[in-house]
Order: C-alpha cells, then structure tokens, then sequence
C-alpha cells in the first residue's frame, strides 16, 4: 500500500511539473488574448498575481525529494513566467543624457479626493520636484485645499472638472473633452488636453481617467469572496453584465483619449489612472500606440495600488514618438490609495 501510494505520489508531481508551466501559458494566453472580454478573464485581470507563485516552491521541493532534475530545471521557465509576462518585470535602465540636453520632468497622481490630506499629497509632489505635474480625482471641494499649496512653488496651477495641472511653465490651452455617447446616454470623457509652452517647445497632455472597475468588485466582494462564490451570486448573469458594461465603456473612455493624442501634431503626452492593467487586452490594443515610460527605461513592476502593498501598475505615462524617455520612478508616500510616478522625457533624437 505504502509502495503504491509513492507511486502515486509521484506521478502526480511529475505531472505537476509539467502541467505547471503549460498553465501559466494558458493563464497569459487568455488574460492577453481574452481580457476584460470574459468575465472570469476581466476578473482576474485585477487579481494579485503573485498568488500563481504560490505553488512554485513546493513544487521545486517535491521535485527535490524525487531528484527529478529536468522537471526541476524546467520551473526556471514557471518562475520567468510568472515574474515577466504575469507579474510585468521590467529590466530596462534609465537613458543618461549630457547637462545641456534639455529634460522635462512629469508627474501623474491620482490623489483619492485627497482623503489622505491636502498637505500630504503636496508634500509627495514636491518631494519629486517634476516640472509639471498632473492630478486626477480631485473634487471639486477640495481643489482649493491642494491648489494653495502647489502654488507657493508652481505659478501655473489650474483645475477644472476632476483633474488639475501644476506647472513651472506657462499652460497655453486647457480643453475638456466632450461627453460620449455610449447605450443611448451622454457620459463624460473623463478626458482633458493640455498645450503647454515647456523645455522641449509646446507639448500636448492629455490627462485621463477611465471609469473605474471598482463599484463592480465591491458587490463581489460584498459579503465576502468565498461567501459569494458558494452563495453562487458571483455567477450571476446581472453582475457579469454590469461589469462588461463597465469595461466596454473604460475601453470607449481610454480610445477616445488615444484617437485625441494621435491627431496631435505637437508631441503628446498620454498619462493618468488609466485602471487596465498589465495584461489587459484594451491596454495592448489601445495604448499600444504610444511608448511606455516604465516599460522603455523602469526597473522593477513599477506598481502604483493599492498604495500599501501594490499589486498593479494602473497609472501610466505614455509618449508619442517625438519624445524619448530617459527614466521612470514610482512614488513611495501612502497619501493616496494610489502611489504618484515620474518621467524625465527629453525630444527624440533626429
């Protein structure tokens, strides 16, 4: 009995081995190809994906145990799996550049309505010193609060609608876009194109927020996951419609901004809480337009929430081919439930 159990055992490791990898392709092939078009692939699109680690250890040690080495090699190929194409690992180096080139640095920062305090936003700004930064998700009640204390250091600081610019140069237009038409209603843009006069000659930025998928996971998460999944609520049809529905409209959201910056004939900045992230199928196809700032010079997952422990990189800094990026950082203050990021862009070369 004992001799057949090991058997057993075995065999179901070995089949582990192999089978490990082969699912981890499958789990990128479908957040990739699929996305937020299923929603069991737009659910998991949000999840923490480590968690596809967990069984990595173990299964090395099991696989220790049977001194299968092939099958021990072969989860290399898991961890490269799991670290780069699920979990976004970045290698790449900042650009360095001569004192004379000119450089602008920029700032995105989706602030949470400042809960976390005015003063406290201010301070992790200021402490990345950009040229210009950009503020979404700033109501209008507390724009005042922010503003008064950005501009003791910025001479340009302007709000409209949620969003709010604060730069050392002058701003040259602000034009809110106009609200789209999606299932027979008028809803905004969440979209607002900036022209101003910098380092590198007038630029185009435009700061975007798509529509958030949270509402729809709080009423997952309502009484508890597992709670809704043995409840069988989480396989409501209702739900699953809300959520397409909410996808399908954050998609509307971030092509409109992408159509907007690509008739540009300045250089244009795409930047903001774009809430897609890694993997998902409306960022390749949409935001592929445009070079990525931590992808092109960031080290690292360059993670933006929540905040505390980052599991997704949702805040962007995106560049037409006019500009070259030459680094990329993540903020590390808790003001908000998002942490702030940063480029140092410079004007393509010739």
């Amino acid at each position: 009995m004992r001799a057949r159990l090991k058997r057993w055992f075995a065999t179901l490791i070995v089949a582990c081995g192999v089978g490990y990898p082969l699912a981890l392709l499958c789990v990128i092939g479908s957040l990739w190809f699929v996305g937020e078009r299923w929603w069991v692939t737009g659910f998991a699109l949000y999840l923490p994906r480590v968690l596809f680690a967990v069984p990595l250890p173990l299964l090395v040690l099991a696989l220790a145990l049977l001194r299968r080495k092939r099958l021990m090699r072969l989860q290399v190929v898991s961890l490269l799996l799991v670290l780069f194409p699920l979990m976004g690992l970045s290698v790449a180096w900042p650009r360095h550049v001569s004192d004379t080139t000119p450089k602008l640095r920029i700032l995105q920062y989706n602030v949470n309505s400042c809960y976390g305090g005015a003063d406290q936003v201010a301070a992790e700004i200021l402490a990345q010193a950009p040229d210009v930064a950009f503020v979404q998700e700033l109501p209008s009640w507390r724009r005042a609060e922010l503003q008064t204390a950005l501009a003791e250091h910025y001479p340009h600081v302007y709000g409209i609608s949620e969003f709010m610019v604060a730069s050392a140069y002058p701003i040259v237009s602000v034009e809110e876009a106009r609200e789209l038409e999606y299932e027979k209603k008028l809803l905004p843009a969440r979209l607002v194109k900036y022209v101003i006069d910098t380092s590198l000659g007038r630029v185009a930025f435009f700061s975007l927020h798509p529509i958030s998928p949270r509402s729809d996971f709080r009423h997952t998460r309502a009484g508890g996951l597992s709670k809704e999944i043995k409840s069988g609520r989480l396989f409501e049809r209702a739900l699953h419609v809300d959520m397409q529905r909410t996808s399908r409209l954050r998609a509307l959201q971030i092509h409109a901004a992408v159509a907007w910056a690509r008739a540009e004939s300045k250089p244009a900045v795409l930047l903001g809480d774009t809430n897609v992230p890694h993997l998902s199928a409306v960022r390749h196809d949409l935001l592929s337009a445009f070079y990525d700032g931590f992808s092109q010079v960031g080290f690292g997952f360059g993670n933006t929430f929540p905040a505390r422990f980052p599991w997704m990189r949702l805040d962007l800094i995106l560049a037409s081919e006019q500009l070259r990026f030459l680094s990329f950082d993540v903020g590390t203050s808790q003001a908000s439930d998002h942490r702030c990021v940063v480029a140092d862009v410079a004007r393509a070369l010739p």
